[in-house]
């Protein structure tokens, strides 16, 4: 049996949580007290941690870099093509007929999202 610590938050643990496992791995799959769901998170093993402090702290503070959220991206998005539009429409260029389509899209998009008041 050794000693593990756990690297990230779960619904009901938080990361630094002590487990007490048959054998040496990296990944566990921790089945959540309340829920009955199974997790898929790291444990490393605990004299490591001691170890390893700074490094460790760091991780649990500091995720992986993540994406932008799917509404921010469309918006973003939406801005972008309607900006490089206006810079075709300035200069006499026909606009392709993708971006238009596309504008379209995310438009409808957005539009939606501020009918159902989820953006002002």
């Amino acid at each position: 049996m050794r000693t593990f610590i756990l690297k990230k938050d779960l619904p009901d643990v938080e990361a630094g949580a002590e487990f007490t496992l048959g054998k040496a791995t990296d990944v566990y799959y921790l089945t959540s007290d309340k829920t009955g769901t199974k997790y898929n998170c790291y444990v490393y093993p605990k004299d490591w941690v001691e170890q390893n402090k700074e490094w460790f702290d760091e991780k649990v503070k500091n995720p992986p870099l993540g994406l932008i959220p799917f509404w921010l991206h469309t918006e973003m998005r939406l801005k972008k093509i309607e900006d490089a539009m206006e810079r075709y429409r300035m200069e006499g260029y026909e606009i392709p007929k993708e971006w238009i389509g596309e504008q379209q899209t995310l438009k409808a998009y957005v539009e939606g999202r501020k009918r159902r008041g989820e953006i002002g």
